[in-house]
């Protein structure tokens, strides 16, 4: 696994002195791809679809998009790819209605929405293209880093040729670009990262984890506690709070049958290696199409008053209440005291 490494995603939750992040998730070691840490926030786009409808970053949460920027004049690396994604689709089974594979034509000049569906339906009806022009296309083409440049061949017949970025990118399923895979990645190296996301994310089509769709969605992710020593009378919940919808929502309250009182606290390291502990009185933001990280020496939901001994394997519910989701009851698990 290679990484890339952005800067300056942290996003400071005005003057409450609370801090949202959009954190790397926690299996990113195990990706076979090239990495961006932490993954990156992509801007809205809307392309011409061959679907007969536009298409919209933001309407594919929660499936996986493998999206390559190509041409269909192109003799060798645009075939080669989408070969290798069809072998893909087809490898992941029933999670392929998980998965979105995007074309996205560097060449609008010649190539039609027809044209582009008769290409990409060569390799899997279900396989998408997407066309725009001039400053749309460049936009998107800057937010993954990809280049696309006309190349004038003379006398050729084809009068021009187009050099691009042969890479696949992946979009995780909270809409943030996860990792690249260059040319010539082995295809059952795709399978393996997009078995892995998907195995480890909520379906948030489902509508399981969603709650008022009209306004904030929150859903979570692995949510998590460490086993307590016998007669223990505090405990405390981590894990990550993901944001797939388009306003940002807060975490204001939580309750359990497993502790008599339960409060939101941050952790923090002052002056002198001295540990400071304190409620959070605001409740924890959770941004819009991002996330909040609950994890030791930061945010957490402490639980205080247990009514039993937490085990390793052991599970519970808790009732976590969003400012605009409102209540969404989920499952945590007991772990060893890494969370693993």
């Amino acid at each position: 696994m290679f990484r890339m490494i952005a800067l300056g995603l942290i996003l400071l939750a005005g003057c409450s002195g609370m801090v949202a992040v959009t954190p790397t998730p926690n299996y990113v070691d195990e990706l076979l791809g090239a990495v961006f840490d932490p993954p990156r926030v992509l801007q809205e786009f809307n392309l011409a679809s061959t679907e007969g409808d536009t298409f919209q970053l933001s309407d594919q949460r929660g499936d996986v998009i493998l999206l390559y920027f190509g041409y269909r004049s192109c003799p060798d690396f645009c075939p080669a790819t989408f070969s290798d994604m069809r072998r893909v689709y087809q490898e992941l089974g029933d999670l392929s209605e998980r998965v979105k594979v995007v074309f996205v034509t560097v060449d609008p000049e010649r190539d039609t929405l027809d044209l582009v569906t008769q290409y990409t339906h060569a390799f899997n009806e279900d396989f998408i293209g997407l066309r725009g022009e001039d400053d749309a296309l460049q936009a998107v083409l800057d937010q993954f880093g990809a280049v696309a440049e006309k190349r004038l061949v003379g006398e050729s017949a084809l009068s021009y040729l187009m050099d691009h970025t042969a890479s696949v990118f992946l979009i995780a399923p909270d809409g943030r670009l996860l990792s690249q895979y260059l040319y010539g990645t082995d295809y059952l190296d795709i399978v393996h990262d997009v078995r892995l996301i998907l195995n480890a994310t909520p379906t948030f089509a489902s509508g399981n984890d969603l709650v008022d769709e009209s306004a904030s969605t929150s859903s979570l992710y692995d949510l998590w506690a460490r086993p307590t020593t016998a007669g223990a009378s505090v405990g405390a919940i981590y894990g990550l709070i993901a944001n797939s919808g388009e306003a940002d929502d807060r975490l204001i309250s939580a309750a359990s049958d497993v502790a008599a009182s339960i409060e939101l606290h941050e952790m923090t390291m002052g002056a002198g290696d001295v540990m400071q502990m304190r409620p959070v009185e605001d409740g924890i933001v959770v941004p819009a199409m991002g996330a909040a990280q609950l994890q030791p020496g930061g945010y957490h939901v402490m639980l205080i008053g247990l009514t039993r001994d937490l085990a390793v394997g052991d599970t519970f519910d808790v009732t976590l209440t969003f400012e605009q989701a409102g209540e969404i009851t989920v499952t945590v698990t007991v772990r060893d005291s890494d969370g693993t």
